[in-house]
């Protein structure tokens, strides 16, 4: 597909670009896993988290040039304790996950604006994905 091409009335597929493939390859899954395999030792002495947050599409972008920031946002955790470690993985609920998850495909082009969306709300310095 080139650029300016709009996906959302195919099917859902994954532009062939280095956004999208690989390491970049949406997850989109939330998880919960308990005592994660460990190359070597980790010292019982740490106790803590450790976040990563990332943009994680939940649905193929409606454009196959779009890039990873407008993909929806997720909050991994990676928790250690008594040498163990263990994941957790959500989606942050922003008004714009929750409308997509609604209308069950991407609603957004490459920058979400009213010009897109007819929806002034995504527009507010006020909330959080307009961060």
């Amino acid at each position: 597909m080139h650029a300016g091409v709009s996906m959302s009335d195919s099917k859902p597929i994954w532009p062939d670009s280095p956004w999208f493939t690989g390491i970049n390859a949406p997850c989109r899954v939330e998880v919960d896993v308990n005592d994660l395999d460990v190359v070597g030792a980790i010292p019982a002495q740490i106790d803590g988290a450790f976040y990563r947050v990332a943009a994680d599409h939940q649905f193929p972008p409606r454009f196959a040039n779009d890039v990873p920031f407008n993909g929806d946002g997720m909050v991994s955790m990676f928790r250690f304790s008594n040498g163990r470690v263990h994941l957790k993985t959500r989606y942050v609920l922003t008004d714009r996950f929750n409308a997509e998850r609604t209308a069950g495909k991407a609603l957004f082009g490459s920058c979400p604006d009213q010009r897109s969306t007819g929806d002034r709300r995504f527009l507010s310095p006020h909330v959080p994905e307009s961060t």
